[in-house]
Formats: structure tokens, sequence, C-alpha cells
């Protein structure tokens, strides 16, 4: 699959996503979405005041998109980027594999997930959060006089965004499909591609979120603990609203060839289930 037409079938699947299920899967996301705002809270008590200060002024919602370390100190906020990412697995292995009962349920989603799909995100999680924490060490040290080295910074600065996005997608994949799963570099080429292109569009949408309409619903608000906490609050819709395009990006680069693959092997006359706990065997076309 050339990688034109893979990103062209993403941004289908995606709207997709958007047309046929947000309504029915947006309450559940919402409640996904507040247990991460609560891990959030959390993770805020253990920053240092004047760093607190500077994120209420520029706003939580870029937080996800942001690194706030600095100085040669690795702030814990910064893993709020995988504890989201991790909440958007969960739900985005729930979903596919309630998808075939069409019951979108919190009790049916959470009921689906198994003890191996439980193990495979927080192993990712770990996994992902491990190379957040050293990439930022690398960084760190190094020298920005060097041109060299102020390319690599640029590199790591963008690996350290997406890999956990690629870690999750693996992880999610892998607990989706019962067999064994295997990807060549294209596919995960794929999976960057499609990072990438929902990423931007989330960032530049909470850019115009935070600066034009929460700044404006916020304006009888003084600056404060009070008016952070409603930000909070009034930043739970829009990081559910995410939570079903992450799905898709979890699901689809990797998902898609995996569904080739199967259809290949059906075709030679194995019969197997294609997805862990479905009521049915479905076919997917080419």
């Amino acid at each position: 699959m050339k990688l034109a037409n893979g990103l062209i079938d993403f941004f289908i699947n995606v709207l997709t996503f958007y047309r046929d299920f947000f309504k029915k899967t947006y309450p559940v996301a919402m409640i996904f979405s507040l247990f991460t705002v609560v891990a959030a809270c959390l993770l805020l008590l253990n920053v240092p005041e004047n760093f607190g200060i500077e994120l209420r002024k520029s706003g939580f919602i870029t937080q996800i998109f942001k690194h706030a370390s600095s100085g040669g100190t690795y702030y814990i906020i910064d893993l709020y980027k995988i504890i989201y990412l991790l909440v958007c697995s969960f739900f985005a292995i729930g979903f596919i594999k309630a998808f075939y009962s069409g019951n979108f349920s919190l009790h049916s989603m959470i009921l689906r997930l198994k003890g191996d799909d439980v193990f495979n995100i927080l192993f990712a999680a770990i996994i992902a959060g491990a190379i957040d924490v050293a990439m930022y060490f690398m960084m760190y040290n190094l020298s920005t006089r060097n041109l060299f080295d102020e390319w690599l910074w640029y590199v790591l600065y963008e690996v350290r965004t997406y890999i956990p996005l690629l870690i999750f997608a693996i992880a999610v994949t892998r607990s989706i499909f019962a067999t064994e799963v295997k990807f060549r570099l294209k596919h995960l080429g794929l999976v960057f591609a499609c990072a990438w292109l929902f990423y931007v569009f989330s960032y530049r949408f909470a850019i115009l979120y935070k600066t034009v309409f929460a700044s404006i619903m916020l304006i009888p608000l003084s600056f404060g603990d009070t008016k952070f906490i409603v930000e909070l609050i009034l930043t739970i819709p829009i990081l559910a609203f995410y939570m079903i395009g992450f799905t898709s990006v979890f699901t689809y680069p990797l998902g898609f060839y995996r569904l080739k693959e199967l259809n290949n092997t059906e075709s030679q006359g194995n019969d197997d289930a294609y997805f862990e706990n479905d009521d049915r065997d479905i076919k997917y076309e080419d």
C-alpha cells in the first residue's frame, strides 16, 4: 500500500469514525477523559510552583503537546501525555471489541478488556515513559553550539513527541488481533505519518480552543486556582473529542495491514477468528 493511498484512507477512516460513532462513544470518552484530568491534577502536585503559575497562563489543554521539563530537571507532568495515550489505548481496545455487538456503554467496553490487554498497554506505557525520560536527558546534554548537536536535538525532539504514539499503536494492535502481529518498516512509517497528521490537527485545534473559546468563557473569572479548575473541566470535552480520533490512529494503520494479511490467509482456507472475543467472523475487503 502506497503511503499516499494509506494517508487518504486514514483521513476517510477518521471522518467515518466521527460520523458513525461520535454520538455513541462520546459519553464514554468523556468519562475516560475525566480520569486523565484527575491524573493530571495529581501530577501537578509534584511540579515547582513557578511552573504551576506558568501552566495556568499557557493553559492545560496544550500540555499534551508540549514538554515542560527544563534546566536538567525532568518534571513528572511530562508523563501526562503518556497517561492520556494509555487511557486512549484502553478506550480504543474496548471500542473495537465492542464494535460488533453495537453496545458502546462504559460497562460493556471495560468488561471486554482482558488481563493481557491491560498488561500490554501498561507495559507500553512503561516503555514510553522510560524513553521520554531518556530522550529528555539526551537532549539536555547536547551542545547547542555544535550544528550537528543542534540538528540531533531537533531529531530527538520529534522522536520524543511521536514515539509514544507508535508504541501504543503497536500495543493496541497486538491486543486487538488474536494472532501474533509482525510489521514492516513501511507499516510503522504509515503509523508515524497518520499520527503526525492527527497530532498537528489536535495541536492547532487546542490553540484555537484556548485562545478563542476558553479565553472568552473564562473572562469573568480572575486569575487563580478557581479559573484553572474551571479550565480543567472545560478541557474534558476536548480530550474526549481527541480520544475518538486517536482510536483511529491506533487501530487503522497497523490494523488495516493486519486485516489484509488475515484476508489472504482466509482465502487459503484458514478460518481462525480475526479478533479476540468476537461473537461472529467478519470479512473485510481491501
